[in-house]
């Protein structure tokens, strides 16, 4: 994928938009926010589906089980065409995948030092950049 030429200040703005925002399952959590990032940075919707279609954490997995995935990670690859790198090496903008103590697993998006994240009590709020796991290039 490739993103726009403006993509850093829609980043900032993307930041902007989402730090705070209360979580919610299938409305405002991490594959949402991630989703979204793909579309303001490079105009292209490949999660039409996935809002709206769950409402909580075991609808979010047998969401990802009905479409065939095995994990989300299995269903970001998918999504965005690419295979998972090492998380040492994500850069400003890309999809990381984070270890969530409270939903296994979680994605976010690379801000720089940090990881913009949809915490289920928090809402939108960032982590250490070292949480990082895997991810993959946008």
């Amino acid at each position: 994928m490739t993103r726009f030429e403006d993509w850093p200040n829609q980043l900032n703005r993307f930041v902007t938009d989402w730090m705070g925002k209360k979580h919610v399952w299938g409305a405002s959590d991490c594959s949402i926010m991630c989703l979204d990032w793909v579309e303001r940075a490079t105009g292209q919707k490949v999660g039409a589906d996935v809002a709206g279609s769950y409402d909580k954490a075991s609808g979010a997995l047998t969401f990802l089980s009905n479409k065939g995935y095995k994990d989300l990670g299995d269903m970001v690859s998918d999504r965005l065409g690419s295979v998972p790198i090492d998380g040492a090496f994500l850069q400003r903008g890309d999809i990381a995948l984070v270890d969530c103590p409270a939903a296994r697993e979680g994605i976010g998006v690379v801000t720089g030092a940090h990881i913009l994240i949809m915490d289920i009590k928090q809402g939108g709020s960032l982590i250490p950049f070292s949480r990082s796991i895997a991810g993959w290039r946008l």
